[in-house]
């Protein structure tokens, strides 16, 4: 591992898994409007977690969490161990990585400034960061911040630096990310679709000039705490040489599987956290979830990060994300008829582990699952996407 690594993946929703039957006949599929949220209840592990078990060693993954998420709460469980193998098994109050799925969150947070009036999403990058205006280069300047988050700004893939340079706090290195990406010529033209981490650094970077704050605070304070989550961190999951967390799991293109003690390597750089670093257990993923589909809904008892015009817009599509797919703002819309039309989704991985996530808005509930696992040719997220995809089904059936 340390010879190649982990860098953030830009990953990219699967179709849904042949377990569901994703042509949907005997599926009405007219909205449901469904009751308007209202407090969220406390998670419960119930029928999901058999779900989860009857699959795990079928699909061969170390641990694997899910939740079924409707306007009336989160049903969420989590079963295996937290080391493929070993005898200490996942909880459901432990914590998942979910790479590129904390986007959303990102996305999330710079709404509440939306909401404030202290942004606009068609505030341009060189009034968003004016400190960098005269060095980054003019196709970046008019971009907007809709267009940053919606991956149309044209900045690459990625910006590698040093990982976690000594003394160089996560800002000071958000900075140098976002600088090397404003100061380097676009990869793609303005308004085309590139899945870009690097985007999603300058993003972080535009939330602590707003807030004063590194990312992570910000995020906390004005996302997380007001949906109620009070398990979510950043990097790596637990302590090394504890195993009291679910451990990352690398995969080889034999289909090898090396557990990942927490450290250095078992993550990407902190400057990255605004693109996909966060962990969290289920359940609060599923409050998350819960508050994007309620603003897509437009329901009022939304929670405050989720609640108003600002937030509407996180989920409405910006420009087109290739066949059938277009980009909101953290999230991939696409049609399918079990959701009734309009559906969210995004995935993500950090090479070690691996989430998805199906959201049904017109019909009120989505799905979620996360394994410590990483992906090879498409494996891992075949198997994360089966797994959605019998949640789906116990959720429209009843079984």
């Amino acid at each position: 591992m340390r010879a190649s690594p982990p860098r953030p993946v830009p990953t990219l929703p699967l179709l849904c898994a042949a377990l569901l039957g994703c042509g949907g006949g005997a599926v009405d599929p007219r909205p449901a409007p469904g009751p308007t949220p209202g407090p969220v209840p406390a998670v419960t592990a119930t029928r999901v977690g058999r779900v989860l078990d009857s699959l795990r060693l079928a699909l061969d993954l170390p641990a694997l969490a899910g939740a079924v998420v409707t306007t009336g709460g989160v049903e969420a469980d989590a079963v295996g161990g937290r080391r493929a193998g070993g005898p200490n098994t996942v909880t459901a109050s432990d914590r998942f990585h979910l790479g590129s799925n904390a986007k959303a969150l990102t996305a999330a947070l710079l709404a509440t400034y939306v909401a404030e009036g202290r942004l606009a999403w068609t505030t341009r990058l060189a009034d968003a960061l004016p400190a960098l205006a005269a060095e980054m280069r003019p196709e970046y300047r008019d971009v907007t911040v809709r267009e940053l988050l919606a991956h149309g700004a044209g900045l690459t893939a990625e910006t590698r630096l040093d990982r976690d340079p000594p003394g160089a706090t996560p800002a000071a290195q958000r900075l140098a990310v976002a600088a090397a990406a404003l100061g380097r010529a676009p990869a793609a033209a303005r308004g085309t679709f590139l899945y870009s981490n690097a985007g999603y650094v300058v993003a972080g970077l535009i939330a602590e000039r707003l807030g004063g704050a590194p990312y992570e605070t910000l995020l906390a304070e004005r996302v997380l705490a007001p949906a109620g989550v009070t398990t979510a961190g950043f990097g790596a999951t637990g302590a090394a040489g504890r195993e009291d967390q679910p451990l990352p799991h690398a995969v080889d293109a034999a289909g090898r599987r090396t557990a990942v003690e927490p450290g250095a390597w078992s993550n990407n750089p902190i400057a990255y956290a605004p693109s996909g670093l966060a962990h969290m257990s289920v359940g609060d993923w599923g409050r998350l979830v819960r508050g994007a589909m309620a603003a897509a809904r437009g329901d009022a008892g939304a929670p405050a990060p989720f609640r108003g015009p600002a937030a509407a817009a996180l989920t409405e599509p910006v420009l087109d994300a290739g066949p059938g797919a277009r980009a909101a703002l953290g999230w991939v819309v696409v049609e399918r008829p079990w959701a009734g039309g309009t559906t969210l989704t995004h995935s993500g991985s950090n090479l070690l582990n691996y989430s998805v996530a199906w959201v049904a808005p017109g019909r009120g509930f989505a799905v979620l699952v996360a394994t410590n696992q990483g992906d090879v040719d498409g494996r891992t997220a075949r198997a994360v996407d089966a797994v959605a995809g019998r949640l789906i089904q116990l959720h429209l059936t009843g079984r």
